[in-house]
């Protein structure tokens, strides 16, 4: 049994903190797979469910905004649309 400058001990090479020595709860865990297995779904289950009772009436329903533009161009192609109505448009509405 040593003391180190830390205030922690060391006991065969394996230091104490609290009176905990290191990788024991880590060894506990290896030595129960199962155990460890176990606790783990439990804790995904406990944030699923939280997750899913989490209040989200306090915030407001958020619908992006849309923009509908319809036309005839009698005799136009798609390039000649594209180029004169849908492209003028496009800049002119970008940030919305």
């Amino acid at each position: 049994f040593t003391t180190c400058s830390n205030g922690s001990a060391t006991v065969g090479g394996s230091r104490l903190r609290k009176g905990i020595p290191d990788g024991m709860i880590a060894r506990f865990f290896i030595q129960r797979p199962i155990f460890a297995s176990v606790i783990s779904i439990v804790l995904v289950l406990c944030g699923a469910v939280a997750y899913l009772v989490l209040p989200t009436t306090q915030y407001p329903d958020i619908t992006p905004p849309t923009i509908e533009v319809s036309t005839i161009y009698p005799g136009a192609n798609a390039e000649l649309v594209r180029d004169t109505i849908a492209a003028p448009i496009e800049q002119q509405v970008s940030g919305v």
